[in-house]
């Protein structure tokens, strides 16, 4: 609200041009997420299930990750449509899904799956009331919650080959400093 009173009485920055650059941020934050999901989610999966080791894991990643692809397409085509309330809690939930599912997969990636599970929340504080933010974070903590249990109490990643802890060192190592730069710059 105070950047809205700001802007309206400024002249450099009109109201209209705050809500473009607003609306555009978010988008831009869509077609990221869509990214990362594609390119670390189903990408390195499929090329670590060809070349590294045939694990039916990699293959579980890869479908999970093209399944928040499409819901990641989806929420994009809802911001593009000007429904932003409607693209934030399709983004969210979708996130919420792939992370708890990746989890019960793979459980070592615990670590990166929470701040996965908080990326979206994060981001989207600025355009969702206090009474959906609020929810939005007890939800997401109780994600975190679920996540912790996954990977601390499932027994069922053994069926499959699992990859040598290279594989998930590696992931985590890169994956875990990039969500909490990214966390950061969303906060600032």
């Amino acid at each position: 609200m105070l950047l809205d009173a700001a802007v309206r009485s400024s002249s450099l920055l009109p109201h209209e041009l705050v809500n473009r650059f607003t609306v555009e941020r978010f988008q831009l934050f869509l077609g990221g997420y869509l990214a990362m999901y594609g390119g670390a989610g189903v990408l390195l999966p499929l090329w670590e299930y060809f070349w590294v080791l045939r694990s039916a894991w990699f293959l579980a990643i890869a479908v999970i990750c093209g399944g928040q692809c499409v819901v990641l397409l989806v929420a994009l085509t809802l911001a593009r449509h000007g429904k932003h309330g409607q693209s934030i809690t399709v983004a969210c939930i979708g996130n919420w899904g792939a992370v708890l599912l990746i989890t019960s997969v793979a459980p070592r990636l615990l670590p990166v799956m929470v701040l996965a599970s908080l990326v979206p929340v994060v981001f989207a504080q600025p355009y969702i009331g206090w009474q959906r933010g609020l929810a939005f974070a007890v939800i997401t903590a109780g994600c975190v919650v679920g996540l912790a249990v996954l990977a601390r109490f499932q027994h069922f990643a053994h069926l499959a080959v699992e990859p040598p802890r290279w594989i998930e060192n590696a992931f985590i190592l890169i994956a875990l400093p990039l969500h909490a730069f990214h966390l950061l710059v969303i906060a600032f």
